[in-house]
């Protein structure tokens, strides 16, 4: 089921009655310009100065991704590869996906901004295998390996470069899990060094989410 989701995930959207092409991009066009949404905060969070933190969590995440050379060298290696091309969800995770009786949607526009293609696919990809980062026991690779296998069938894109945003995206999900908080501990810290494994070892990376 999960392989059809996705191959309708990659599907063009579905309009509603009346609603013209038109319409919609240029209302998604308007969105963005207010949103303001900038992917490069992550790619950057090795240069963020301590007053950017918004908690004491956030602090130590920062402290940690400072101390680890290679997050640097890797989300420098990602920044230099954007490129903004193309009108993006920036936040199409699993959860923003609901399929009805009459179609599939992807809802949550109002990150939607100009941005690299790839960070849609990377998020996507995060979202699922932040299942198996959260809670191993709950959620195993092989489970979500076929959706996996599905997206990538189906997405024109090289699944490694796909992979190594993937990476960046689950340190932004670190960041958001430690919005509140006094000490980096639990799902962040699983996250986080998902993501680095993921950003320094991009082969291992691949047979894990791939299983080949």
């Amino acid at each position: 089921m999960i392989g059809v989701c996705i191959s309708r995930a990659l599907s063009p959207p579905v309009l509603q009655p009346n609603q013209r092409p038109a319409d919609t991009v240029a209302g998604l066009i308007r969105a963005s310009s207010n949103t303001g949404a900038n992917t490069f905060g992550v790619l950057l969070l090795h240069r963020w100065p301590d007053r950017a933190a918004g908690s004491d969590g956030h602090r130590e995440l920062l402290k940690l991704v400072r101390r680890h050379e290679a997050f640097a060298a890797a989300l420098d290696g990602l920044r230099a590869k954007w490129r903004a091309t193309a009108l993006v969800h920036n936040d199409w995770k699993a959860e923003n996906c609901l399929m009805r009786d009459d179609g599939f949607y992807v809802v949550d526009w109002e990150m939607a901004g100009w941005g690299d293609p790839l960070w849609d696919a990377a998020t996507f990809v995060q979202s699922l295998w932040n299942r198996w980062v959260r809670d191993p026991d709950e959620c195993s690779l092989e489970e979500i390996r076929p959706g996996l296998q599905a997206f990538f069938a189906a997405y024109a894109a090289d699944a490694g470069e796909v992979i190594a945003f993937a990476g960046a995206r689950m340190l932004q999900s670190a960041c958001e899990a430690l919005q509140l908080s006094a000490h980096m501990e639990g799902d962040a810290v699983r996250l986080a060094q998902a993501s680095l494994n993921i950003l320094t070892r991009p082969e291992w990376a691949r047979e894990q989410l791939l299983g080949r």
